[in-house]
């Protein structure tokens, strides 16, 4: 290699030769480049790429071949930003380095700026571009911004070179056409003008960020066996990379036309209408299907038959089934597995924060953590709590897919792990405004990436119905209020109902107590229902409410009378053990196990989608739809032996005199709850499924009855502010014109938060949420925890013990806070995002005026709050 002092002068192939990407270990930037170009190839043809690759064939007219040729072209040059001085200073103990000091290439380049290479990417290619005229200047400019975008989150700007500017011009120059020539692109003409929309930009983006990361992986090191590896070499590599990341597509679920072969436990005879309905239908141009059917209709059973019919006639290899909490994930995991292991499929993944708990295959799939930034985003992108939207199957909260459309760091990786699956949300009735406005833009999102959605619910008013279908591009529809009913949304926005007779009438008796601030009386009135036997579930809208009743009912309750508690606020572990026990006591198969005389006090947890079945129910009020749901759990499985003079399923409503809501109206709209307590005095039988959309209707209609436009007016300003608050944080709407993030911040839309930094993090799935995960733990475990943060075994009995809590009261002095620090730290690498806490003596902990209580009986208890 040439220096000042030798006869030639240095030239601009010599500083594309010399310089670097990766200092630790050293990488050079030409070898980047390819590598990374190789894998997006990988992606594109093998991984979750392939519907970016479908689509864009379908714009440009063009093989697939040649697209992947293009793609890997483009991705290849995402870092060409990098062959600038300042960022070459930055590794001045490399030789490349020093050579290329010595040459005075480096000389007079001071650094006047945080250097960001990736914008400097964007100048570099836009003037590289506008010269061979490549891309027509809207394809260009949507390129060069997206590959500006690939480090997200990353404060800096970019900067000139003060001299020497032709040799480095030149030598991005030469680097561009080697990469023209290693992914033969030279040959292929210029580019039509295909990629100005939203859809191209974000799959684009997705597949360059994951490239990269892969590229730069310690385990794409392993499979470089040579120093300087040949094209093939390093192809095989990016090949066998992608593969090892579980990143390829493994066996398909097959379509079956016939219901009952996908179903072989459900006999022909023994199908419900709805699943008949579902069996029957045309699904190759269905963009969006909605099943809305009571409960015991066999909605998840039709779904998933939908979504194996659909998966063919879409193109999709997999599916991502959402659900509002992890207990109904849970329940709907160990469905999901059952139906693969009756097929000879491979477990699906579970995608939940706790995930690890119950998902034997997500406790061996996380990475080693390196120091390198890609190295370390690629390992917690192979954790379990991301990398399930990246597999082909997974089941979890309905927050995993919220997160893809979000101003959240890198969530267009989740949007890329949906576009090769088709998106089931389950309880769709069950999220409030804030939630629906993010689901919704979810919704335009899948539409604008060709993804299908299909959608489940029981209770769902008819204007919510409309916003769902307005965000799948329906035209002109106004829904007819049949129920049960199926609704398909085409492509061209066409809309067909099909009404659907039930299976299962149940009339359902409510009768209304007006004793919910009378604690005693509650208690009372819940030992009386169970007297002579049968299984008993007290709901109360609150877990502080369920707490302070349980003494009460243990004081009253005689010996044999089996008293559970169940909410959220018990520690992971706890919390599976007692789900557990609640499915082995109450569910379908309980058998010998259910007990002869039981109270279940509980919260919201049994409220949604969770298998159980019980003799009666006493529940605190609630708007009318969630008291259906709630009902839905009585009576729920024929054949269960009733105790004696139990013949109907009976419901006790809790209400307070003279409509006082108190507490829980920071829960509920005080107009729902009126609505629905007149509804049910007027009302005290309703018969599903006949009368369920008529009570829903008639409580959530938006004209106001008289006397109530202020509590009503109250309602849509709240509703209204949370869907505002909403439209905040999320992606604006996906256009075909104009990729969004052109001549704006990038940084507006992308990088402002880490999904993971929930302390920190503005941008939640869930208004209201300013909770904390926290570990409390025993001393032993607590140092244990301490200094092996990226021990996968220390991490799962650390996250065993969690619980999410509302902590905003941090230490008040310096002082204190060194007395806490002994007792608390920050969780790094496996357990970011956790606060952990070590539990005293009397299994109590502090944070601030906040003490903490731990009670496997009742649950975490918090004084001073």
């Amino acid at each position: 290699m040439k220096t000042l002092k030798d006869k030639d002068p240095f030239s601009a192939s010599d500083i594309a030769s010399l310089v670097w990407a990766k200092s630790s270990p050293y990488k050079s930037l030409k070898r980047h480049m390819i590598e990374t170009g190789c894998c997006a190839q990988v992606l594109m043809r093998k991984g979750p790429g392939q519907p970016f690759l479908k689509e864009l064939s379908r714009l440009t007219g063009r093989s697939d071949d040649e697209n992947i040729r293009l793609i890997g072209y483009i991705t290849a040059l995402h870092d060409i930003g990098k062959c600038h001085p300042v960022f070459q200073k930055s590794a001045d103990d490399l030789p490349q380095v020093q050579r290329l000091k010595e040459a005075g290439c480096l000389a007079s380049s001071g650094v006047r700026c945080h250097f960001r290479h990736e914008l400097y990417s964007e100048e570099v290619l836009d003037r590289i571009w506008k010269k061979t005229q490549f891309f027509p200047r809207d394809t260009r400019d949507t390129i060069t911004r997206v590959l500006s975008m690939h480090h997200q989150g990353k404060n800096g700007g970019s900067c000139e070179i003060e001299r020497e500017t032709s040799l480095w011009e030149q030598a991005q120059d030469q680097l561009e056409r080697e990469m023209r020539q290693v992914f033969q692109v030279s040959q292929l003409p210029p580019m039509p003008d295909f990629g100005r929309g939203d859809a191209f930009a974000l799959s684009l983006m997705g597949v360059v960020i994951l490239s990269d990361w892969l590229a730069s992986s310690e385990i794409f090191e392993k499979f470089a066996v040579t120093e300087t590896p040949s094209l093939s070499d390093i192809r095989a590599a990016a090949k066998r990379t992608v593969e090892n990341c579980g990143l390829v597509s493994g066996t398909k679920l097959t379509s079956y036309d016939d219901f009952c072969e996908l179903w072989p436990e459900i006999s022909r005879e023994g199908m419900r209408p709805l699943q008949k309905e579902c069996a029957g239908m045309d699904y190759h141009d269905t963009s969006l299907c909605l099943l809305e059917a009571p409960m015991g209709e066999g909605k998840t059973e039709a779904a998933l038959y939908a979504v194996s019919r659909m998966m063919e006639t879409r193109g999709k290899d997999g599916f991502y089934v959402a659900l509002p909490t992890s207990a109904t994930s849970n329940q709907m995991h160990a469905r999901v597995n059952e139906l693969f292991q009756r097929h000879g499929l491979a477990p699906s993944r579970l995608l939940h924060s706790m995930a690890w708990l119950v998902d034997a295959q997500a406790q061996h799939h996380h990475a080693s953590l390196g120091d390198d930034d890609d190295r370390q985003s690629l390992a917690q992108w192979l954790m379990p709590l991301r990398r399930g939207l990246l597999s082909q199957y997974a089941v979890g909260t309905v927050d995993q897919a919220m997160m893809s459309v979000m101003q959240i760091k890198y969530g267009v990786l989740r949007l890329l792990g949906l576009t090769d699956k088709i998106l089931v949300v389950d309880e769709i009735h069950a999220y409030d405004a804030y939630m629906a406005q993010i689901i919704e833009q979810l919704i335009a999102w899948c539409r604008a990436l060709g993804i299908p959605v299909v959608l489940l619910s029981a209770t769902l008013p008819l204007a919510k119905k409309k916003e769902l279908l307005a965000a799948a591009g329906a035209l002109e529809y106004e829904p007819s209020g049949d129920y049960p009913l199926v609704t398909s949304v085409r492509s061209d926005g066409t809309v067909t109902e099909r009404s659907v007779k039930a299976f299962i009438q149940r009339r359902y008796c409510f009768t209304l107590r007006p004793v919910m601030n009378d604690r005693e009386a509650v208690a009372s009135l819940a030992v009386d229902k169970v007297k002579n036997g049968g299984c008993l579930c007290l709901l109360m809208d609150t877990v502080k409410g369920a707490q302070a009743l349980y003494p009460l009912l243990k004081e009253k309750a005689t010996p044999d009378t089996e008293l559970i508690v169940f909410h959220a606020r018990f520690t992971a572990e706890r919390r599976q053990q007692i789900e557990s026990e609640c499915i082995a006591k109450f569910g379908r198969n309980a058998g010998a196990n259910r007990p002869k005389k039981a109270i279940l006090l509980c919260t919201q947890v049994v409220e949604q989608s969770l298998d159980v079945d019980f003799d009666f129910m006493m529940t605190e009020i609630a708007p009318i739809d969630l008291l259906l749901q709630r009902a839905g759990r009585v009576f729920r499985h024929d054949g269960t032996t009733r105790p004696d003079g139990c013949v109907r399923p009976q419901i006790d409503v809790l209400v307070p005199p003279k409509h006082n809501f108190a507490a829980i109206e920071k829960i509920y709209y005080h107009i729902l709850l009126e609505r629905t307590e007149k509804y049910l005095a007027a009302h005290n039988v309703i018969t599903v499924p006949e009368e369920m959309r008529q009570c829903i209707e008639e409580v959530y209609s938006e004209q106001s009855h008289d006397g109530e436009l202020q509590k009503f007016s109250e309602k849509l300003f709240s509703e209204q502010l949370q869907e505002a608050q909403a439209e905040g944080i999320i992606l604006p709407p996906p256009k075909d014109e104009r990729f969004f993030a052109r001549g704006k911040d990038a940084r507006h839309f992308f990088g402002l938060r880490d999904d993971e930094d929930s302390q920190f993090c503005a941008l939640k799935t869930r208004l209201g949420s300013d909770s904390r995960r926290v570990a409390l733990l025993q001393p032993e475990l607590f140092h244990l925890a301490r200094e092996n943060s990226d021990r996968a075994d220390v991490a799962r009995q650390v996250l065993m013990q969690t619980v999410n809590l509302r902590l905003f009261d941090a230490p008040e002095s310096e002082e204190r806070k060194g007395v806490i620090g002994k007792n608390f730290f920050e969780g790094e690498k496996l357990l970011k995002g956790c606060l952990v806490l070590q539990l005293e003596e009397d299994n109590t902990a502090s944070w601030g005026s906040i003490k903490i209580i731990k009670d496997d009986i009742i649950g975490i208890q918090m004084e001073g709050v």
